[in-house]
């Protein structure tokens, strides 16, 4: 298993075992990149998306969030001082992702708060309860399994984890059609 900066290649056995047997503790749901229709550019090896549990975000309490602003349809910011707090709705979808940016003449993703099995995006339902996952976890400690990892992007080597998620995504549906049509 490739682990470059926090972001491992879990095989596909075990990104399996991880949607059949998750803690509903701490996670909602777990659902594949496909259905999800991430960017291949947005965390390239992650498998998909977990969304927090009710007793998850109880324990992250009920954050104000006053002061966050909508830069773009689907896009909030908090602003503090040297870097942002984000939340960003993926496509159409009802799915919201936890990011940090810096504050660069044109800000760009820094960090994704992520489940650490699998180094697997946290998105929520809504963007209320992102941005308070988000405040916690940015001035508190965040909850037991949680973690934020540099996006990819912002690393030399971006486009090899690139290539290397393309690649492991035609394997495996390689290895399912010759699974499937194998007659021998």
């Amino acid at each position: 298993m490739l682990n470059q900066f926090g972001h491992p290649d879990v095989p596909l056995r075990d990104w399996n075992a991880f949607r059949a047997g998750f803690s509903p503790f701490y996670l909602d749901e777990v659902i594949n990149r496909d259905e999800v229709h991430l960017p291949e550019w947005f965390m390239p090896l992650a498998r998909g998306v977990a969304t927090p549990s009710d007793a998850l975000l109880r324990r992250v309490g009920h954050w104000d969030v006053r002061g966050w602003f909508e830069t773009d349809p689907g896009v909030f910011r908090l602003y503090l001082g040297g870097y942002y707090l984000q939340v960003r709705q993926c496509g159409n979808q009802n799915l919201w992702a936890v990011e940090k940016l810096d504050n660069g003449p044109r800000p760009s993703v820094d960090e994704v708060l992520v489940f650490c099995s699998g180094g697997t995006p946290i998105f929520t339902r809504t963007p209320t309860p992102a941005m308070q996952l988000a405040m916690h976890c940015n001035f508190s400690r965040p909850p037991y399994a949680l973690r934020w990892i540099k996006s990819p992007d912002d690393f030399e080597g971006f486009d090899d984890l690139v290539i290397l998620a393309r690649a492991r995504s035609l394997d495996e549906r390689g290895a399912v059609s010759e699974h499937r049509y194998d007659k021998s």
